[in-house]
């Protein structure tokens, strides 16, 4: 629930400017990811609704009531009047977005976790920090402050893809709203515990009241919580 103070920075903020390259996301499924060099045979082909990082978080935002304004990159073809589209029916601004004369990008991504401590983060850049941390949720490290951790419900999963642009999404989300960050990291990982319940990425977002019967089913003890520590 807002408290006054947030509900007047709500109010009074601009909309979560996401700026960055749109990519559509092309999905093959394979027994595993190949090594460099290595050539495996896929069972299927989708194109899914992901348009990589940016656009997702631009998504992830709008769905759970920002005002969003997206920055971006599309070509002059159908697949980028598609997300044009798309995008305006996610209520998106798309003023801002260009228009190349040709293909609008596409891309396979496979990327390696790396996790790095938060601590060491901000005490080597000197600014508050926030780590994701899969299960365990996140951690939120600011200078002279005591670490939080920000605990996520145990669900049961069904994908993962996209999670952490669902977590970028509801921690811009909240912070335009007025919670301060650790407020706003907790929701973030709610927003990407529920996220990974369903298949895909765009789709699998939630929206405010999506995370309504979450926080009703955790009441009624459907859904576990880690206990908080750092």
């Amino acid at each position: 629930m807002l408290d006054r103070n947030s509900a007047d920075a709500a109010k009074t903020a601009g909309p979560v400017v996401v700026a960055g390259a749109h990519g559509q996301s092309l999905l093959l499924r394979v027994d595993s990811v190949p090594r460099e060099g290595e050539t495996v045979l896929a069972a299927g082909f989708e194109e899914p609704e992901d348009g990589g990082k940016a656009t997702n978080q631009a998504v992830a935002a709008a769905k759970l009531g920002a005002p969003v304004r997206l920055v971006t990159l599309l070509g002059n073809d159908e697949r980028g009047r598609r997300w044009r589209r798309t995008l305006e029916r996610h209520a998106i601004d798309v003023r801002f977005l260009l228009e190349a004369s040709g293909a609008t990008d596409v891309g396979f991504v496979m990327l390696p976790p790396n996790r790095i401590p938060a601590s060491g983060l901000a005490r080597r850049f000197g600014c508050a920090v926030v780590v994701t941390a899969g299960p365990l949720g996140c951690f939120v490290e600011a200078p002279g402050e005591k670490g939080r951790h920000c605990p996520a419900p145990k669900v049961q999963v069904a994908d993962t893809t996209g999670a952490g642009d669902a977590f970028i999404g509801g921690l811009a989300a909240r912070l335009r709203a007025g919670d301060d960050l650790p407020a706003a990291a907790a929701y973030a990982a709610t927003v990407a515990s529920f996220s990974v319940t369903r298949y895909g990425t765009m789709p699998a977002y939630p929206t405010v009241a999506d995370l309504a019967v979450l926080s009703a089913d955790a009441g009624a003890g459907k859904w576990a919580h880690p206990s908080s520590h750092v």
